[in-house]
């Protein structure tokens, strides 16, 4: 009956070895399909981060192409502010240049219109010296009495005009 206790125990023995070994299986068949799946998420991960580092340094690139262009947007700006102000300053200047002449030119008018009254007083002074010559040389012709012939006359008038 020991051989038979020993038996049945050793026989209860290899079925607990064997369910242990069968759990052994089981556990390490569903470790290494674990480790498969870990390694096929590894994997994923690292095609997802290799995209994700793509996709930064695209961004990274537009950005710097971005902030190129704004720069340049900047310089232009400040360019044609500088341009325009300079256009400003050209028209200012024009635009004062133009008064100056305008006021040169109401200068220059308001003495020619001075040139003009007094050529129009020397024109009547010169028409009433010739009147009052004429005068003269009619009083001379006509004088009853006067040492004076004609000639002499109308060559005094000729003396007064030239003299006066």
């Amino acid at each position: 009956t020991e051989i038979e206790n020993a038996e049945s125990r050793l026989s209860e023995a290899q079925a607990a070895a064997a369910s242990t070994k069968a759990q052994v299986v089981h556990h390490e068949s569903r470790a290494s399909a674990c480790l498969d799946e870990l390694h096929m998420q590894r994997v994923v991960h690292n095609e997802e981060l290799a995209d994700a580092v793509t996709h930064r340094t695209e961004v990274e690139e537009r950005l710097g192409a971005l902030q190129k262009s704004f720069r340049r947007f900047e310089a232009d700006q400040e360019a044609s502010d500088s341009e325009r102000l300079a256009a400003q300053t050209r028209l200012s200047e024009e635009v004062a240049g133009r008064k100056a002449t305008q006021e040169q030119l109401a200068g220059c008018l308001r003495e020619l219109h001075s040139i003009s009254v007094a050529h129009a007083r020397l024109s009547m002074a010169r028409a009433e010296q010739t009147r009052s010559i004429l005068e003269l040389d009619c009083t001379l012709e006509v004088s009853p009495g006067d040492d004076f012939t004609g000639a002499t006359a109308s060559r005094s008038a000729e003396e007064l005009t030239s003299s006066g």
